[in-house]
């Protein structure tokens, strides 16, 4: 490089310089300190620390470790529902409960029952429907109050005096959605999506 393209080199250098001296506190915007993350932020699971807004890597691997436990718990308590009935289903199997029958309660109820929502005034029966087989038909006799629940004991219908009979006798045909069927006028239909349904 020649004295005069290096004398050259150097004045631009200068010149950008002058300009940015000049110029660049007009165009330079304050960041509000509102939404600046700071070095260091004290909470419930420790120190999180950053270095100009990103995450260091032990603060990355503890926030990790936070989101694995907390959809373990979510995984569990989602689970509940299902291995409860399970539970249930294979306590009616016992009994050699399948889709023709049902379990009947000689008693009423009492503290020594091993049921959460059970009352002591209600005569008890539970049954277990399997659509995988195809198509149920229910038969009721008048004045009952039961329901449905899926294997998630998600609600899928009442029978009965809260159901579609109003309380008085009626068929009702239990089908899954994905099923299409051609079924009598007056029979009352059920669709539901999962294969197993409690009956209480």
């Amino acid at each position: 490089m020649n004295f005069k393209a290096c004398s050259k080199l150097i004045g631009y250098v200068i010149l950008a310089f002058i300009g940015f001296t000049v110029y660049g506190h007009k165009y330079k915007t304050e960041i509000p300190k509102s939404i600046i993350i700071p070095d260091k932020i004290d909470t419930r699971l420790g120190t999180l620390n950053f270095n100009d807004g990103f995450t260091e890597d032990q603060t990355v691997e503890k926030i990790y470790d936070k989101l694995d436990f907390q959809r373990s718990v979510q995984s569990f308590l989602t689970a509940i529902p299902a291995a409860s009935l399970y539970a249930m289903r294979e306590g009616q199997k016992s009994l050699g409960v399948n889709n023709q029958s049902v379990v009947v309660f000689e008693d009423r109820m009492d503290s020594k029952t091993l049921f959460f929502t059970a009352n002591s005034k209600s005569v008890y029966l539970v049954g277990w429907l399997d659509l995988k087989d195809g198509p149920i038909v229910i038969e009721t006799p008048p004045n009952v109050l039961d329901f449905l629940n899926d294997y998630w004991f998600y609600y899928v219908a009442d029978i009965g005096n809260a159901g579609l009979d109003k309380g008085k006798e009626g068929s009702f045909f239990l089908f899954l959605r994905i099923i299409k069927e051609i079924y009598p006028k007056d029979i009352l239909l059920i669709t539901h999506l999962i294969i197993g349904i409690i009956c209480f």
